[in-house]
């Protein structure tokens, strides 16, 4: 479990990552449960639903690659064979200054230098280089208690390119990077590969294409719920209504 403080205004909340079940005298403080291993629903906090995909990195590379859906092998494969490298980042600065080019172009929610710093010394940044320029990046979080490691963001050049021939090396590009990650973070010691969310239920046509390409690494579909104190909860609510 990552315990992790924010300030939120003139209070500070408590962010806690796989906790096996919210204190509930927590719930009369600014207290937020992510991915909980928890079900049900609580006295005292905001239950929200969420689903991810998890990823059992416990076996060999060859069954992890037999395991993953036909085009998505034959695409990590030729991934490899057009020379696509897979890189440790460590600059910050260089990965929020990518991923908000990324967002910008989808209309998403930009990032901060300071919002990869809570996750200190948890985070760990990937990459997928193609003739020395990075095709993909993502970051994640690595929980070595209980050996998962979590997809946080993810962005690519595939927005602001024109050219084809080079989209199609970026998607590649991407599902390579997801599979060199699994190797990585299973020799740090990870058992779990987490995809990070998954939409559920979702007719939006761009996230039901993002359900399948998380889907062709196989892996099994959980449930892990949010909670929020309803003071947290509340002051989020009255914030986003200010701001408007």
């Amino acid at each position: 479990m990552l315990t992790l403080k924010i300030k939120k205004g003139p209070f500070t909340s408590n962010i806690k990552w796989f906790c096996p079940r919210p204190k509930i005298w927590e719930a009369f403080g600014f207290s937020e449960y992510d991915q909980c291993l928890y079900q049900n629903k609580l006295f005292g906090f905001r239950y929200e639903s969420f689903y991810t995909i998890h990823v059992d990195i416990t076996a060999d590379e060859e069954t992890l690659l037999a395991n993953c859906r036909k085009d998505t092998r034959y695409k990590i494969k030729r991934a490899r064979r057009e020379g696509l490298q897979f890189k440790i980042g460590n600059d910050f600065e260089k990965f929020v200054k990518f991923y908000n080019e990324f967002a910008l172009s989808k209309n998403i929610a930009t990032i901060k230098k300071s919002d990869l710093e809570l996750f200190r010394p948890y985070i760990h940044i990937t990459q997928a280089i193609y003739e020395d320029e990075i095709m993909v990046t993502h970051t994640y979080f690595f929980d070595k208690e209980i050996k998962r490691a979590c997809l946080l963001h993810t962005a690519s050049l595939f927005r602001n390119c024109d050219d084809s021939k080079m989209r199609q090396i970026i998607g590649r590009a991407n599902r390579f990077l997801h599979f060199e990650e699994m190797l990585y973070f299973k020799k740090l010691g990870a058992n779990i590969y987490d995809l990070g969310g998954i939409a559920v239920d979702d007719l939006n046509e761009d996230r039901a294409k993002i359900n399948h390409f998380k889907e062709g690494f196989g892996g099994e579909l959980v449930k892990e719920p949010y909670y929020y104190s309803y003071p947290l909860y509340l002051y989020v609510c009255f914030k986003k209504l200010f701001n408007k």
